[in-house]
């Protein structure tokens, strides 16, 4: 991607990330068998989890590792709730976890310390939750 062009034209970057989510959540709807799908693609990696399938701990967490982009990248948990995915669509049990190998197309300022990591799902917004998602580094 083009650092300059996504810095200098945030209406630009915004329609990037909007066909990207569109794309992300076509990869969402894909079935597979298991519990889990995993993409390497060029600007992204990504982890598909049907939440229903994890086991959760006792505080109604489901552990998930974040995808790697290299293998030299710091391993990382997230912890999602349960409780959105519950009484939900099968389709809407479903969890992306997508990892960015550069943060270009978020950031104005190209300095980031950390990979970006997305969460994303389908059907809609996870928000106003009893319990925070939570990530941690290895």
């Amino acid at each position: 991607m083009c650092k300059k062009l996504f810095t200098s034209d945030r209406n630009l970057r915004n329609i990037y990330i909007s066909a990207e989510k569109k794309y992300i959540h076509s990869l969402i709807n894909l079935t597979f068998k298991g519990t889990a799908k995993n993409y390497a693609l060029d600007e992204f990696t990504m982890t598909v989890v049907k939440m229903d399938m994890m086991n959760t701990s006792g505080d109604g967490l489901a552990q998930i590792s974040a995808p790697k982009v290299t293998d030299d990248d710091l391993p990382v948990d997230v912890f999602v709730p349960v409780e959105p995915f519950l009484n939900v669509s099968e389709e809407q049990r479903k969890v992306a976890l997508v990892t960015y190998d550069s943060a270009e197309q978020f950031m104005d300022d190209l300095y980031p310390v950390s990979r970006v990591l997305r969460c994303e799902t389908l059907g809609r917004e996870l928000k106003n939750l009893s319990l925070n998602f939570l990530s941690t580094l290895k």
